[in-house]
């Protein structure tokens, strides 16, 4: 039984949007949140894979909350104004802000310029246009969570990772600046930082399909997991509201760096 001394936040029926939430860390959150009680807004380009995530939470949670799903890429801002326009009304009380990737290692001036388009507007602009289209209502209810999924590699630079690491970087700035920006009210702005997690698409996204290649990474490792960072998710939100968790920075065990890590193989 819990102690009575320290009172957390029930978030039972808060309404919780999750982005990238068809696999991974994303899917973890939704799995968890549901557990806690929450309605549940899942985004994702993937509406098949989002279908699946709903008919899993439906099974797990016979009490059946209310849980919708939405197609979206969050890397064109005009998907993203659809989306919030089609929640009209809907109050959204936690943003989690989880879609994210990475593409290739190759060193900083050699990278595809596509492909740093496509990390940008995914890890940097496609978050921020989610803050811009529902922190307003918040600020208006005066109260909210903003929860952004960083990483280690914000701080922890490596080569073959520049357009990467500076994209996590910038999210982290982006967070500073807007728990700067949201000071005056109730809304608390979250940064998670992961280091290696396993068991997500990661990987396999960064190195283009080459599931071997991205087998490799976590060989010998005993790695954080999907539902370990979104277990860090809902303990950050579930804290009582007088305290903010600026930042949780996450290792696995045999991990010090994001690429300081023992195998064991």
């Amino acid at each position: 039984m819990r102690s009575s001394l320290y009172q957390t936040q029930d978030i039972k029926g808060k309404r919780v949007l999750i982005t990238g939430a068809s696999a991974g860390i994303g899917k973890a959150c939704a799995l968890l949140f549901a557990e806690q009680g929450c309605n549940l807004v899942l985004i994702s380009r993937r509406l098949e894979k989002l279908g699946e995530v709903k008919a899993e939470i439906r099974e797990l949670f016979p009490e059946c909350y209310d849980v919708r799903i939405e197609s979206c890429d969050i890397t064109d801002p005009s998907e993203v104004t659809k989306v919030i326009d089609r929640l009209g009304k809907t109050d959204i009380d936690i943003l989690v802000n989880n879609a994210g990737l990475a593409l290739g290692v190759e060193a900083g001036d050699r990278i595809p310029i596509n492909d740093v388009f496509t990390m940008f507007n995914t890890n940097v602009t496609g978050l921020i246009a989610l803050v811009n289209g529902l922190a307003p209502r918040m600020r208006l209810r005066n109260t909210g969570d903003i929860v952004n999924i960083s990483s280690v590699a914000a701080f922890d630079h490596y080569a073959g990772g520049a357009i990467y690491c500076a994209t996590k970087a910038a999210v982290d700035a982006f967070s500073n600046c807007l728990r700067m920006d949201m000071v005056d009210t109730n809304i608390r702005v979250i940064g998670i930082n992961p280091g290696l997690v396993c068991g997500t698409e990661f990987s396999l996204v960064r190195f283009k399909g080459d599931s071997a290649r991205a087998k490799t990474v976590y060989d010998g490792v005993e790695c954080l997991t999907a539902i370990d960072i979104a277990d860090q998710v809902v303990y950050s939100v579930t804290r009582p509201r007088n305290v903010q968790i600026a930042q949780m920075r996450s290792y696995c065990t045999q991990q010090a760096h994001a690429k300081y890590v023992l195998s064991r193989k």
